[in-house]
């Protein structure tokens, strides 16, 4: 095996064990998400992801399909929500775009607890609580990698540096709240709906977890 074919194959398995741990907005490497939530909670995710050629072409092989958490079919992505109440794909789309795969879904949700296990099905990355009234959603893009070799940093980097993530929420009532954590990370609001925006590099290699929260 070449030199050049084995810092692919080290490239590829970073990408893929990174997506591992975190929410599902950032477990692939280029995410934008628009999320409208109804007065009631309900609402709809329209959601794109994409991935490069080769990171789908890993993911396929049975051996590694549990380090992708982000299925690259419809038959897995309905697979996937379909252990939790109140979640429905209400379309899927996907196609190329130069050597990334490009998804796009909506996904209706029936209350803001599917929402957050949509997002985390484990339920310590994204969490909803209310007080007095106030709403707020959080959000942790990960968990804490701990000290990285300087070639596997450098493999990480090259491979997410043209990606990015951009999520907004579309609220019942103007949010009060739209604060981001981590190095790079920005958050802002516009009218009724909350922004956040950061590079996946910036994410994925961040020492302590990037963070949202929102409320209204």
């Amino acid at each position: 095996m070449t030199r050049e074919a084995m810092v692919n194959i080290r490239k590829y398995f970073f990408a893929a064990i990174l997506a591992a741990p975190i929410l599902l907005f950032s477990s692939c490497l280029g995410v934008e998400a628009d999320v409208k939530i109804s007065a009631s909670g309900s609402g709809a995710i329209d959601l794109e992801y994409r991935m490069s050629e080769e990171l789908v072409a890993f993911g396929e092989l049975d051996a590694n399909k549990t380090l992708l958490p982000v299925p690259v079919s419809r038959s897995d992505f309905e697979r996937g929500i379909s252990a939790y109440k109140g979640l429905k794909l209400e379309s899927w789309s996907d196609s190329k775009d130069g050597t990334d795969l490009v998804v796009k879904a909506r996904v209706s949700f029936d209350d803001l607890s599917s929402l957050t296990k949509f997002l985390d099905p484990r339920g310590n990355l994204a969490s909803y609580s209310e007080n007095a009234g106030k709403k707020t959603l959080r959000f942790v893009f990960g968990e804490p990698l701990g000290e990285l070799d300087a070639e596997t940093a450098a493999l990480a980097a090259e491979a997410l540096a043209p990606y990015s993530m951009k999520l907004t929420l579309r609220l019942p009532s103007p949010p009060t709240e739209s604060t981001a954590r981590g190095e790079g990370t920005k958050a802002w609001i516009e009218g009724q709906s909350a922004k956040f925006e950061s590079s996946m590099k910036g994410i994925a290699l961040s020492p302590q977890p990037a963070g949202w929260t929102v409320s209204w």
